[in-house]
């Protein structure tokens, strides 16, 4: 009863959070739908899409070992493991900014997009360093157990973004520059705050590290092309559409994605919580607790994506008058397809822990190209064919095809893997 209640109690925390993050990103975008162009607004969203790629590279090269292999250390090793991948990734953050401005700049001198100027790359690097710092103390606590110090460090995070979004309203201008260096402050302060807070140092180099950091990388070589292929797969629909279609219909698509976030962060807020928890049940040999739990979380978050997804479309026409405005109107009959994409991703996203949980991270990565091979073409074909609706049922064929290969595939071999080992008496992965 006790383990259910602080399970529940976890579970809780980092819906919040979660619902935090969602209502800080909900909170732009409105600002860039109510005082700036679409133009703005769907350049906004192609930087955002890079920040998402980013955040998975961070994810691979980190976050991912730090959570996997971290769960299943003792306390001393799991800091030396935290302190050295947090020095990685701070030289490969910054490595990440200098190209970045590099390739805005190369972007300028050929495409010539006149919303798109240096400083917006100089915003950018701010984002993306930022972001890097507040997402590993966040996972830091998440892989100590403790949601409830990653919800405090998020609270930092929107508070100053708060301050930062008045500050751009009231004496600045709404445009992506202003956003994305808002984003990249707060995000540092509060990064900074829970890392400290944390006493996570640089490290020393040991022999034990540098076994630790070879373990990590033996996850990592396959997490980081995974990444890729991910973000390929997930997050370049905004630009297929803004390739295709114009800037405009970029913002619409990412429009109808943005109302539908706050149930999709529930997603992500399950898997912050469950993915250390799963890799300690799978390495315990607890595989009654995880398939349980399992179920009952596919049921729940599709319950949740469906109610969220029913009450949202009832309300659209207040919605559209008070919030959006009538710029916004095509959004509407895309909210259908969203909700469809997310729950295949609810019920995808609880078979990639599970196998993030047993380490099958080259198995992941050969799903995710298979997916990204079906899925991102047919993205393209569709958005040229059905415009903006096509886009999305792209992204739909390349998620249930994952979904498909990750439950039928790779859990099932990972579930007999571990049968056949109890039954000849060998240890197991």
């Amino acid at each position: 009863m006790n383990q259910r209640r602080v399970l529940l109690s976890n579970a809780l925390a980092g819906m919040i959070d979660q619902a935090l993050l969602s209502a800080l990103n909900f909170a732009i975008g409105l600002l860039f739908i109510r005082l700036a162009s679409k133009e703005e607004y769907g350049l906004y969203t192609q930087f955002f899409g890079l920040l998402m790629l980013s955040q998975s590279l961070q994810n691979a090269l980190t976050n991912s070992p730090l959570i996997a292999l971290g769960a299943k250390l003792s306390d001393a090793r799991m800091r030396t493991l935290s302190e050295h991948l947090l020095r990685l990734q701070t030289w490969v953050s910054l490595v990440l900014g200098a190209v970045s401005i590099v390739g805005v700049w190369l972007t300028d001198q050929f495409a010539h997009v006149p919303q798109l100027e240096m400083s917006v790359a100089l915003g950018f690097v701010c984002a993306l360093v930022g972001q890097w710092l507040r997402e590993f103390a966040r996972h830091y606590h998440f892989l100590n157990m403790r949601p409830h110090a990653a919800l405090l460090t998020d609270i930092l995070y929107g508070t100053s973004l708060v301050c930062g979004l008045v500050i751009t309203v009231l004496w600045l201008e709404v445009t992506t520059t202003w956003l994305l260096l808002v984003m990249g402050i707060a995000s540092a302060i509060a990064g900074l705050h829970g890392i400290l807070q944390s006493k996570i140092s640089l490290g020393r180099a040991s022999a034990d590290a540098r076994n630790l950091m070879q373990r990590a990388w033996s996850m990592s070589r396959w997490t980081l092309p995974g990444t890729i292929v991910d973000w390929l797969s997930r997050n370049t629909f905004a630009i297929v559409v803004g390739a295709i279609l114009g800037l405009a219909a970029a913002a619409d698509i990412s429009a109808a994605r943005l109302l539908l976030m706050p149930a999709a962060l529930c997603v992500t807020a399950w898997g912050k919580v469950f993915t250390p928890r799963f890799s300690r049940w799978w390495g315990a040999g607890d595989t009654r607790l995880l398939d349980t739990v399992s179920r009952v979380s596919v049921i729940a978050l599709v319950a949740i994506m469906a109610a969220y997804t029913a009450v949202l479309v009832l309300g659209f026409d207040l919605l559209q008058r008070f919030v959006l405005g009538g710029e916004y109107a095509t959004a509407k009959p895309l909210l259908l397809t969203w909700a469809i994409y997310f729950a295949i991703t609810a019920i995808r996203q609880v078979g990639t822990v599970t196998m993030a949980a047993g380490e099958r991270f080259q198995s992941l990565f050969h799903y995710g190209w298979i997916a990204t091979l079906i899925g991102l073409p047919a993205a393209i074909v569709l958005t040229w064919l059905a415009g903006t609706q096509g886009a999305i049922f792209g992204l739909i064929l390349g998620e249930s095809a994952l979904a498909l290969l990750i439950l039928l595939r790779g859990v099932r071999s990972m579930r007999a893997n571990r049968s056949q080992h109890r039954e000849t008496g060998a240890p197991s992965a």
